[in-house]
C-alpha cells in the first residue's frame, strides 16, 4: 500500500507488486515508479497505474526521475539505459554502454550529464544530448555500489564496497 506522506493515510493498496526491488518518487511527488519484475508507475493522484508502452525494456534493475514527473530513466539488467518521456508515451535507447555491467547511475543536476558506474570500477560520464562517452573515472577495484553529484554537478562520489572507501572527483575540467 502507499500512504500519503502529509496526512498518512492509506492511497491505495497494489496486491500485484511481489518483492519490489526500488521504488522512487517523482520530483513533483505525484508519481511513484515501482520495480519488481517489470516497471509500474502509479499517479498518486488519481490513485491508477499509468500505462507504458510495450516496448519499455524488460527486466528493469533500476529507475531515476530525470528533471520534471515526466521523464523517466530505467537502468535494464544488460546495462542498456532507457528514457522514456511519459508525455509522449515513447522509450528510446539513451545509454547502451561498451563494456562491463553497470551497477549504479547518477544525472547531473541539470541532466546533461550521466554517471555510470561499472561493475569493474570505473565510472564513464556520458554527454546526454550527444550520447557520448566524454571521460572514464578510474580509482576502483570492484563494483561501484553508489554515485552521485553535488548540487551544483562540480564534483561526483563514488564508493565501492570492497574498496572499501569513497572517492570524491572535481570533475569541472
Amino acid at each position: 500500500f502507499i500512504r500519503n506522506p502529509r496526512t498518512g493515510s492509506i492511497i491505495k493498496v497494489f496486491p500485484f507488486f511481489e518483492n519490489p526491488i526500488s521504488f522512487r518518487w517523482s520530483p513533483a511527488g505525484n508519481k511513484i515508479a515501482i520495480i519488481h519484475n517489470s516497471l509500474k508507475v502509479i499517479d498518486v493522484e488519481n490513485k491508477n497505474e499509468v500505462t507504458l508502452p510495450a516496448d519499455i525494456l524488460s527486466a528493469p534493475t533500476d529507475v531515476q526521475w530525470l528533471g520534471d514527473s515526466n521523464q523517466l530513466i530505467i537502468l535494464n539488467s544488460d546495462s542498456r539505459i532507457q528514457r522514456l518521456d511519459l508525455s509522449e508515451g515513447k522509450p528510446y535507447v539513451l545509454v547502451n554502454p561498451e563494456v562491463g555491467s553497470v551497477s549504479a547511475l547518477a544525472f547531473s543536476p541539470d541532466g546533461s550529464l550521466l554517471a555510470l558506474g561499472e561493475s569493474g570500477g570505473d565510472i564513464c560520464i556520458y554527454d546526454t544530448r550527444t550520447r557520448s562517452k566524454l571521460t572514464v573515472l578510474k580509482g576502483f577495484t570492484s563494483a561501484i555500489l553508489a554515485v552521485d553529484w553535488s548540487p551544483d554537478g562540480s564534483a561526483l562520489v563514488a564508493s565501492a564496497n570492497e574498496d572499501k572507501r569513497a572517492i570524491l572527483w572535481d570533475v569541472r575540467n
